[in-house]
């Protein structure tokens, strides 16, 4: 934890004042809430979470937790503080302002290599110790960083579904993104990561590099998913991919993506917001800014579904999707 602790100091803005965080004397304190607004919260998991499952597209269920209104208020306060205290730096994409798959697929146009690692049950795997040292990091008590914790953690791990999920997931994962990246910059690579899914490129064969870029991974206690280890290289002689857009020459969209894009709105149609959330990847609260920036990116590249697709969107309930997050 010392290491992985001296890692997430490195990316603390300079404008984070520890010692204020040392000195919060409550969660409500910290959050600017009221002490009503906190005791709400103070409920079993069962009780703050609505939880289902969505089928993954390996055929597996994936568990969305959405949590309470009560419970969003209270998540919503501490992204501020998690945004206020981390910086946003070039290589992380998913979860943050102004960053996309979009900003992510610029970084590899034009590349000779591109290798993508996916890491399997990301959000699933990150334990409530992980997430309270996040905290602990900013310099809160150990008190109020297990409480921290203890409101965006749901059944002791990081829930899909959670307004914090995405950014936490973005501290964690620094364990692997600070050396990966050390390892890029000697080697003239490009590297960036979308939440669970990684991207390296270049200009030059790496291959030699899949070894020492995985074990960074492992190393931080996550696994690999299996479906990318027989194709985790691709070259510019074939389609390279990032999240779903075509990066060879310039970013265009896949069949794939407008498939995607076009079954996230029909699951939108049917308010079925967890497939959706799943379909995009994302989580409930990123929903409307994702499949509203997929359809923009469908209309400039002049795509014939497009104009369909965005007729569709305003027959989405957006309302309902708001009363879920």
């Amino acid at each position: 934890m010392l290491r992985t602790r001296k890692i997430q100091r490195k990316y603390l803005k300079r404008s984070w004042d520890i010692d204020e965080a040392k000195s919060a004397a409550s969660i409500a304190s910290v959050l600017g809430l009221t002490e009503s607004e906190i005791e709400k919260t103070n409920l079993p998991a069962e009780e703050l979470y609505s939880t289902w499952t969505v089928p993954k597209s390996n055929g597996e269920d994936r568990q969305i937790s959405a949590p309470s209104k009560p419970l969003r208020v209270v998540q919503k306060k501490i992204l501020e503080k998690l945004y206020k205290a981390y910086r946003n730096p070039h290589f992380l994409h998913g979860g943050l302002p102004k960053k996309s798959i979009f900003s992510l697929a610029n970084e590899h146009v034009n590349k000779k290599t591109l290798m993508w690692i996916d890491i399997s049950n990301f959000f699933p795997s990150i334990s409530l110790d992980q997430v309270e040292n996040c905290f602990s990091t900013m310099g809160y008590t150990p008190q109020i960083a297990i409480h921290l914790s203890q409101l965006t953690t749901a059944f002791g791990s990081l829930p899909q579904g959670g307004i914090t999920s995405s950014m936490l997931a973005n501290v964690v994962g620094l364990e692997f993104d600070d050396p990966i990246l050390k390892i890029s910059k000697r080697h003239s690579l490009s590297y960036g990561r979308y939440i669970d899914d990684i991207y390296v490129s270049g200009n030059h064969d790496f291959r030699e590099l899949k070894g020492p870029i995985v074990d960074r991974v492992l190393e931080a206690g996550f696994e690999v998913s299996d479906k990318v280890t027989s194709n985790m290289f691709t070259y510019n002689h074939e389609r390279q991919l990032v999240c779903g857009l075509v990066v060879n020459t310039s970013v265009r969209p896949s069949n794939k993506l407008i498939e995607t894009s076009s079954a996230a709105v029909d699951s939108l149609l049917k308010n079925d917001y967890g497939r959706a959330a799943e379909i995009l990847d994302v989580e409930l609260h990123a929903i409307k800014p994702r499949i509203n920036g997929l359809v923009q990116f469908l209309l400039q590249g002049n795509t014939k579904k497009a104009p369909t697709l965005k007729r569709k969107l305003y027959g989405v309930d957006w309302k309902g999707l708001y009363d879920h997050i």
